[in-house]
């Protein structure tokens, strides 16, 4: 019995050593607040824009990472591809830099050890049932007071379905101080003096400042951009200002395209598990 016991015990410790063994994680984080959706070997990992995030239990060795950056200035995307190497039992943490549309790359920044238990208070996480938090062995070190090590980014773990999602919230009641048909209608025909939609975008981020918006307001603001990406992005950084979330549905009839809708769908869905 004992023996049995005992070889019982050695399978369980192997398994448990190879789980853990074939564990990486990864963190990218934006050096000047852009806002990013990434896909890692084609997975979506987050639909909610971030501008950092922490993607939990990979394979060590190479990964794809497919970002679509947005301005949140111009209400454009911005496409760019790059490969990631981590480490087994290593967090590694990338630093995005973005200093033009056509000029982005990134940087290893640091490494954390997965293996040495260590509790940063108030920051307490866990992968399978190892406290992961350690103090980080910085590789490169960049002009600044940059944090490379940030247990507060929302985080994302790639063999759990559904996972909610992280969608910052006003700190005040927004609803408040709902946009007037009057500004709205002033608003509007701001808008409609430009004809480049990066244009009619920060006219319109800057017309509705901090008021609350309904469903109507942002109807019509919409119907003066001339793509979907605009669009959408308008939607993913204003949604949080939208009081009567429960019309959303009559937004959808707004774009020109299935594969807009459905990014649309994959937005809502995440940001009513985050609500």
């Amino acid at each position: 019995m004992l023996k049995l016991f005992y070889i019982a015990f050695i399978t369980l410790a192997c398994s448990c050593t190879a789980s853990f063994a074939n564990q990486a994680n990864l963190v990218i984080e934006s050096t000047d607040a852009t806002l990013m959706l990434v896909k890692v070997d084609g997975y979506p990992i987050n639909h909610i824009p971030q501008t950092g995030i922490r993607v939990l239990n990979l394979w060590p060795g190479n990964h794809s990472v497919e970002f679509r950056l947005i301005d949140s200035n111009a209400g454009e995307t911005i496409k760019y591809n790059s490969t990631v190497y981590l480490d087994p039992l290593y967090e590694s943490s990338y630093l995005l830099y973005h200093p033009s549309a056509h000029s982005n790359y990134l940087s290893l920044a640091s490494k954390v050890s997965l293996l040495q238990t260590a509790v940063i208070p108030g920051s307490v996480n866990t992968i399978g049932s190892l406290n992961v938090y350690n103090p980080p062995v910085v590789l490169s070190t960049q002009p600044g007071a940059y944090n490379y090590f940030s247990p507060s980014l929302p985080q994302y773990d790639m063999v759990v379905k559904n996972r909610p999602e992280y969608i910052a919230k006003p700190s005040f009641d927004i609803c408040q101080d709902v946009l007037s048909a009057g500004l709205r209608d002033s608003l509007i025909q701001d808008i409609k003096r430009h004809a480049m939609d990066s244009d009619k975008y920060r006219t319109a981020k800057l017309g509705i400042n901090a008021n609350g918006l309904r469903v109507q307001d942002v109807k019509a603001i919409l119907n003066e951009f001339n793509w979907d990406d605009t669009k959408l992005n308008f939607i993913r950084t204003t949604y949080i200002y939208i009081c009567d979330k429960k019309n959303f549905y009559h937004l959808k009839s707004l774009f020109k395209h299935e594969e807009t809708e459905k990014e649309l769908e994959d937005y809502i869905s995440a940001a009513n598990l985050s609500r």
